[in-house]
């Protein structure tokens, strides 16, 4: 089976591992108290692009490609001369969080969501509208799931951390058990309780903060990164079964191109562990109780000639459980042998 890493490094991603961002947009109507909060993520390539928009209780998605892009630039801006890429590269720009001149405006008709940026292509008003329509199958894998393993995976950071910081107090006991003091009385901390630590964040106003503003403060540069690794190891787990198995069938046919075969017309595949085969093999005589091994028997030199370039296999769970089984034995005799000698010699004594 490949592993993740080799994996990241040939996978595509597609918009579902892209992280949302947050974006206001000024009420429908003038007595409306709250303005409504909506996130996007988008999906940029040289002439497409595709967007989906939430407000936390539905998903709208469009996706359009070069010839549509075009007729949407000619309705929208007429006297905009662009190509393709050019046009998607606007977009693109004039979605960045720190572009002020871009101003937006949503309005949902149906099962339609209509999203209009305005912004500034060499020095012109540029516009460009988001024709979405309502997918709300999408709900609960890009906002529902992903959010459930982000606040999992948050828990299990804190617990991670919480241990670290124990074993940091230990540390610190142990310095001054020997008589180490700090430099600084400001340096001085005191030891981590965790109860009383959920306790202090419980009350604290960075807590209230965070309620009052969750989707500010969710999709913050830290939960966007979240988010994204969320989605692209969900996206290494749920990968087609046809590319897993592809991924094993590959890499058995690459171990299997470099398995070589060893004196006795073994291989690395059906090899018995020498200490266990004595006997069997009419190549390799015993070795007798007391004898030197020669330069070519010895371990050292064994591993050192089956772990060269040429003769090196892809090693699977099992090779390397046979080999450390081999090695075990293989130090097993040599103190026998070696308990051997010693009482011979006390009983010459």
């Amino acid at each position: 089976m490949a592993k993740e890493s080799e994996w990241r490094r040939s996978w595509s991603p597609t918009i579902d591992a892209q992280s949302w961002k947050h974006f206001k947009v000024a009420p429908e109507n003038e007595t409306e108290s709250e303005t409504p909060n909506y996130i996007f993520k988008t999906k940029f390539s040289d002439n497409s692009y595709e967007i989906m928009v939430s407000d936390f209780k539905n998903i709208w998605h469009n996706k359009e490609d070069g010839e549509n892009i075009d007729r949407i630039c000619k309705k929208l801006n007429p006297s905009v001369e662009a190509s393709t890429k050019r046009l998607v590269e606007q977009i693109r720009s004039s979605l960045a969080e720190k572009i002020d001149s871009s101003t937006f405006a949503v309005s949902v008709q149906g099962d339609v969501l209509q999203w209009v940026v305005n912004s500034q292509l060499a020095e012109l008003p540029f516009k460009w509208q988001f024709e979405c329509t309502l997918n709300n199958h999408l709900l609960s894998s890009q906002l529902t799931m992903p959010l459930v393993a982000m606040v999992g995976e948050l828990t299990r950071r804190q617990q991670e951390l919480t241990s670290l910081l124990k074993n940091k107090d230990k540390e610190i006991d142990d310095y001054k058990s020997q008589g180490v003091k700090t430099s600084r009385k400001h340096l001085m901390t005191t030891k981590f309780d965790e109860l009383t630590f959920n306790k202090n964040m419980a009350t604290s106003k960075g807590f209230e903060g965070v309620v009052r503003q969750p989707v500010v403060s969710g999709f913050s540069a830290g939960g966007q990164n979240m988010y994204s690794d969320v989605m692209t190891k969900m996206a290494w787990i749920n990968r087609p079964i046809e590319e897993a198995q592809a991924d094993g069938s590959s890499l058995a046919a690459e171990g299997a191109s470099l398995i070589s075969e060893i004196p006795g017309g073994q291989t690395w595949e059906n090899r018995v562990p020498e200490s266990l085969g004595k006997g069997l093999s009419p190549t390799v005589s015993p070795a007798r109780p007391g004898a030197k091994r020669t330069p070519d028997q010895s371990p050292g030199n064994k591993r050192a000639r089956l772990s060269s370039p040429e003769q090196s296999p892809v090693k699977d769970a099992e090779l390397i459980r046979r080999e450390a089984l081999e090695k075990k034995l293989a130090e097993e005799e040599i103190k026998l042998e070696q308990k051997a000698k010693k009482k011979k010699k006390k009983g010459l004594f």
